[in-house]
């Protein structure tokens, strides 16, 4: 028997999507923008080998952005906006409100009418937290001051985006104003009663399943998925779209014990569909009107890559950060979200909107999601290269970063950089043994919880070229570096010699390779922190092959009560 259309469908994709993804990863871009590019490809615009009215595409691909709403809502607990603070809560609204406004201006200029400008300017406020997310922890600046603003914000953009959809998808089907007034109370009032089931349900039955589920994962994805799909059939009778269905549904189990096992297992799940949604997009991609959308593209492009950190940028010096904060934060912020072709597509449902606005806007998500990786990438390069203009509109008053500071300047005999596991370890030892240490670190949460245990901490950012003003480099005898990044440790060695310090500093290195490198370069002495855990390891190996006894004596050993309360996963 010969296979279905959409079986072969189906391999074709998944074979074009698995090179093109392969293809994207050796040029550092996001998979997103490799599956775009599948569509246009596999579509009629390309080799025409999947029509673009496929069903099971479209099928697919909304199930995916039904997941995708779920684990997002999921993640999306009380105490997770609370982490989120003042700082991010008013540079996220400010951030948003002034991009749309701004952008919308850009949007009327070329042409559009108002309703469909709106959608557009709202879709380039978004920022793609998975593209946001992975460039950092790979560049390890998640927990920095900068990492943390540009993540505070994109949870206030969030909860912005879900609420425009959640309004918008209650509009679906009405004529008229007085037909939308109606349409959109009954859709609230339905919503509500599909809430309170929800809650129930979550409250006195899941409960009674909870167990089973957490004890078998194939229960614990299957129940999941059945949850999400329920509640999004749920939400279209409602008058919703079922992804806001979905949403609420992650919401309802955000304070539920299994949430974050729940997530975890629909991550890959949500992935793989979620390339159905990518491929749908370039599969509707027309380029017959392209010459007409080059030019908008371009300009929004341009908007979204220079605007949006410049927008970040004069926030946080309002609220008195240092230029380089605002700047770096708002580069991470340069490009569009996955929520912004989420937030095109209702509009393209609900009549507000035409295919060619959609591909306008996809446009817009290839430039920018393959620019601002390399923006991020090189955000320290680029301040670099404008610091001379930065230093001039540098705001000449205490900043937010000097706030997180030792409250004592005595002077110290050797500064930690980098307060992870083995810098924690360090500055517990030498206390012990009566020798002055501080430490200094990137992570501002990191510096208060270890001021709070009697550390001496200062917040610096060692990528800032500033960021040795203020440090006991006088009296100073021993520099040591725990931050394994042979860039970063290169840049604090030239920043060290620049500023005449003359004394040892020693660094850590992950190879012997980069070791001998950093040597070369003029480091006193490189630590090797696996290759002597692997020596000292092996000695204990063999002593307690001599005496059993050994590993007992040594488990028993008292040791340093910092290190339970401050060391983590790195």
């Amino acid at each position: 028997m010969a296979p279905s259309a959409e079986f072969v469908d189906l391999i074709q994709i998944l074979g074009v999507a698995t090179l093109a993804a392969v293809a994207a990863t050796m040029l550092r871009q996001p998979i997103v923008v490799a599956f775009i590019f599948v569509g246009v490809f596999v579509g009629p615009a390309g080799i025409d080998l999947v029509p673009a009215d496929s069903e099971f595409v479209d099928l697919f691909g909304r199930v995916g952005i039904a997941l995708l709403l779920f684990v997002v809502g999921l993640k999306l607990d009380p105490a997770l906006i609370r982490t989120a603070g003042f700082v991010a809560v008013i540079s996220g609204l400010g951030q948003v409100i002034i991009t749309t406004i701004v952008g919308l201006l850009i949007t009327l200029a070329f042409g559009l009418d108002f309703l469909t400008a709106f959608y557009i300017s709202l879709a380039l406020t978004f920022s793609s937290t998975v593209i946001i997310v992975k460039v950092l922890s790979d560049r390890r600046e998640i927990d920095s001051l900068h990492g943390r603003i540009a993540l505070g914000i994109l949870i206030v953009q969030d909860i912005v985006v879900i609420v425009a959809l959640t309004l918008l998808s209650g509009l679906q089907g009405a004529e008229g104003a007085g037909a939308t007034l109606e349409q959109l109370g009954l859709s609230l009032l339905r919503g509500a009663a599909l809430v309170a089931l929800m809650i129930i349900v979550a409250r006195f039955l899941f409960p009674l399943i909870e167990p089973r589920m957490i004890t078998t994962p194939e229960v614990l994805v299957l129940g999941g998925i059945a949850w999400a799909v329920l509640m999004a059939a749920g939400a279209t009778w409602a008058g919703f779209s079922p992804e806001m269905g979905a949403f609420v549904a992650g919401i309802v189990l955000a304070t539920k014990r299994p949430r974050q096992l729940v997530a975890a297992r629909l991550t890959t799940v949500r992935d793989f569909l979620l390339l159905f949604f990518f491929v749908s997009l370039g599969v509707h991609l027309e380029f017959s009107d392209l010459q007409a959308q080059l030019l908008p593209a371009i300009g929004l492009s341009l908007f979204v890559l220079v605007g949006n950190p410049l927008i970040v940028m004069g926030i946080a010096l309002a609220m008195g950060f240092r230029a380089r904060t605002g700047l770096v934060a708002g580069m991470a912020l340069a490009q569009i979200s996955e929520f912004s072709f989420i937030l095109m597509a209702l509009g393209l449902d609900l009549g507000h909107v035409d295919q060619s606005s959609l591909a306008l806007v996809t446009l817009v998500g290839l430039i920018t999601f393959a620019a601002s990786t390399y923006m991020i990438t090189y955000a320290n390069q680029i301040y670099r290269f404008l610091q001379p203009v930065m230093n001039r509109i540098e705001r000449p008053v205490a900043h937010r970063e000097d706030e997180i500071l030792d409250e004592a300047d005595q002077p110290v005999e050797v500064l930690v950089f980098g307060t992870g596991r083995l810098g924690t370890v360090i500055l517990s030892r030498l206390r012990e043994i009566g020798v002055e240490a501080m430490g200094v670190d990137f992570d501002p949460v990191a510096v208060r919880r270890l001021q709070e245990l009697g550390f001496h901490m200062r917040f610096a950012d060692v990528e800032a070229p500033e960021f040795l003003q203020g440090l006991p480099l006088a009296s100073a005898r021993i520099a040591v570096s725990t931050i394994r990044s042979p860039d970063i440790e290169v840049a604090l060695l030239e920043a060290l010699r620049e500023n005449s310090f003359n004394r040892p500093v020693l660094l850590t290195s992950q190879s012997t390779a980069t070791a001998h490198r950093l040597e070369d370069l003029g480091a006193t002495l490189v630590l090797l922190p696996y290759e002597a855990a692997g020596e000292r390891a092996s000695e204990m190996i063999e002593e307690a092959l001599r005496d059993p006894s050994f590993l007992g004596r040594v488990r028993s050993s008292p040791r340093a009560p910092v290190e339970d309360e401050t060391l983590e996963e790195e």
